[in-house]
């Protein structure tokens, strides 16, 4: 499971800050800034606060899947 994979399940439970994510993931909390960064810069997620992010929309969810 990439960082990204592992931050969009995480954020599909609701909104995460760097470290909170570093501790659930595994990963760095340097890393996790980085890649939540990217991730808002992408549109993937939305940066509610000075370090704290939520899940805009899931790629992955299939929305025909009602």
């Amino acid at each position: 499971m990439t960082a990204e994979d592992a931050l969009r399940a995480l954020m599909r439970e609701g909104r995460v800050t760097a470290p909170y994510a570093a501790d659930m993931t595994g990963y760095k909390k340097s890393y996790i800034r980085q890649k939540l960064n990217e991730m808002a810069n992408g549109g993937d997620v939305c940066k509610v606060y000075e370090g704290l992010y939520e899940l805009v929309e899931d790629p992955w969810e299939d929305s025909d899947a009602e």
